[in-house]
């Protein structure tokens, strides 16, 4: 790609050479195919005309990076998509501009598990201003970085001689150019950047407790069986290596080693597989200290004693999980035990409770009581030893007083006769109006601090007494009532009403709602028309574990009088094909 063509011309052409079979040392291969130069047809903008650049590759991709023309220098990066031959513009796949201006550099993409790094070295940033710095592109994020490099670096030149060792995971330097011909030769490791070739991806899980033996799963490609596999969590200058287990290629286990020589922290874990080299990608995992029962608080409204709780309501609380440090915990997985017993009968039903783990170190606790009085609340950590023990947290036991939720409510005024069928609904945050069942007018409750009071609203306009209607509070403190039975005569209605509630006074307005498409009910359903055989064969009762044709007493099963037919169960269907009406029988009204 690209180059100086002499005479002050610069290029961004791209020409491809196929080399055919000039590279193939098979004796089968028939007729050989002589290296072939073309030019392909790209797609997109691309790289302007420059020289002096570099160009390297990584699957899919060919980079250009910097360079310069006639006027000025360059250090805009390019990506060309080998399968479309598209250049990159747009998208999370544009590669960023490098960090300066640059030519007359090195740059190599090396291939790593999971994704190729592409190393810039050397070069020029200026009329003369060389360089020896190190930087690396991950051809997976598509993020610079310019790593620590440990030792003497070779004297800042441009126009080196690079190559990278597979074997040795070493790049090779050699001359360049530094205001004279450099004849010098330089190795660099980059073992440490590109890795053995394997790689881990996540660890789960992965948080535990700092006296380990936690087995953990390492998820991750490429991973090969060994008789040597080891895990090292290390953070600094503190690690511990413990054996590995291969599970599949993706799969490694372990048991996580004792830290409590160092402390909670967070480490990283990286794997060796056979002597190849230790992982590179920073996989963390998180030790905790010990959760200390003693540490632990638990507060909120389901242990305050002030609080007028009621039986048979949810009320929370909130356990802090703490460890050994005193610092809160910031992680889940805390075996707390919670038990709510009535404290003068520890035999009578216990209270019932659920927990939630934030998964941050606190828990939220819900639970309720069957009955009132009071009532006691164990909070207990289990450490998750042998034997298991159940260690009190901080304050624990708890007491709590509960009350009946129902209160009888005394009123004022005419209270409403006695019906059924009436409905009840609220028109506003202080009032509630009754209506239907009986021939009285809207009463309307009236609920407030100084009391409650009952009052009759006045008739005018009322629609007619019913039942069984439909009755639905509104905005604006109105009430719909729909259809229902009437209670004179028993027909069934669908009018449409609404009663206003006055925002100061017991009285309201009745308004009829006119104009609108009527409601139709759907037609009754007759049972379809049955067979009488099929009729018989459909009833006919089933055989019990007597014997057939007599009681469980062993005598003959009672037959219906000659002439007279067993009645129909409701739900049945007669020998007309018609389902047999149940009585509707009203039942007679309670008196107090």
């Amino acid at each position: 790609f690209g180059g100086y063509g002499g005479h002050g011309k610069s290029s961004n052409e791209l020409f491809v050479l196929d080399f055919g079979t000039a590279l193939t040392h098979r004796n089968d291969i028939g007729e050989p195919t002589a290296p072939t130069w073309s030019k392909p047809n790209l797609k997109g903008k691309g790289p302007s005309p420059r020289f002096d650049h570099t160009s390297t590759w990584f699957p899919e991709k060919l980079v250009i990076l910097g360079g310069r023309d006639n006027v000025s220098m360059h250090n805009d990066t390019h990506h060309l998509d080998l399968a479309t031959m598209t250049w990159v513009e747009e998208g999370n796949s544009v590669p960023p501009a490098y960090s300066m201006e640059i030519s007359n550099h090195q740059s190599s993409a090396i291939e790593s598990v999971p994704n190729y790094k592409m190393f810039c070295l050397t070069g020029k940033k200026g009329l003369n201003e060389y360089m020896n710095q190190v930087d690396v592109m991950d051809c997976g994020s598509l993020v610079w970085n310019s790593p620590t490099v440990i030792g003497t670096p070779p004297t800042e030149r441009e126009d080196t001689a690079m190559a990278y060792d597979p074997k040795t995971c070493k790049i090779l330097l050699f001359g360049g150019w530094s205001n004279r011909w450099l004849g010098d030769t330089w190795t660099l490791n980059v073992s440490p950047i590109i890795g053995p070739p394997y790689a881990c991806t996540s660890v789960s899980p992965d948080i535990g407790p700092v006296f380990g033996d936690s087995e953990i799963s390492i998820r991750g490609m490429q991973f090969k069986e060994s008789s040597k596999i080891e895990v090292r969590f290390g953070s600094g200058k503190n690690e511990v290596i413990v054996p590995g287990t291969f599970v599949d290629t993706k799969t490694i286990t372990c048991q996580t080693p004792n830290f409590e020589t160092y402390g909670a922290m967070e480490v990283d874990v990286r794997v060796n597989i056979g002597g190849e080299g230790w992982t590179v990608n920073k996989m963390k995992f998180r030790y905790f200290a010990n959760t200390s029962a003693k540490n632990c608080i638990a507060f909120g409204p389901g242990l305050n004693p002030t609080i007028k709780a009621v039986y048979g309501v949810e009320i929370p609380f909130l356990v802090c999980a703490k460890d050994t440090c005193n610092a809160k915990r910031t992680s889940g997985g805390d075996g707390f035990v919670v038990e709510v017993s009535k404290e003068d009968d520890p035999k009578a039903p216990k209270g019932s409770v659920r927990q939630v783990d934030n998964d941050n170190g606190s828990h939220e606790i819900y639970y309720s009581v069957p009955s009132k009085g009071r009532y006691r609340i164990d909070v207990g950590y289990d450490d998750l030893g042998n034997p298991r023990e159940v260690v009190p947290i901080r304050g624990s036991p708890f007491y709590m007083d509960f009350m009946d939720p129902w209160t009888y409510q005394r009123t004022q005024g005419t209270a409403p006769l006695k019906r059924k069928n009436g409905c009840l609904t609220s028109v506003g945050p202080h009032k509630v109006c009754l209506f239907g069942g009986d021939t009285s007018t809207v009463s309307v409750l009236t609920t407030g601090r100084d009391g409650w009071s009952w009052n009759a609203a006045e008739a005018s306009g009322q629609p007619a007494s019913r039942r069984d209607h439909g009755q639905a509070s509104a905005t604006g403190g109105t009430m719909v009532v729909f259809g229902g039975t009437l209670l004179d005569g028993g027909d069934e209605t669908n009018d449409l009403s609404t009663f206003t509630a006055d925002a100061e006074n017991p009285a309201g307005m009745w308004a009829s709602i006119k104009g609108i498409m009527p409601y139709t009910p759907l037609p009754k359903r007759k049972a379809p028309r049955v067979e009488r055989a099929s009729i018989a064969a459909a009833v006919a009762p089933l055989p019990t574990h007597a014997e057939e044709g007599e009681d469980e007493a062993g005598g003959a099963a009672p037959s219906a009088a000659e002439g007279e037919s067993a009645p129909a169960a409701e739900g049945e269907v007669t020998l007309e094909g018609e389902t047999a009406p149940a009585e509707e029988e009203e039942a007679p009204a309670q008196e107090e």
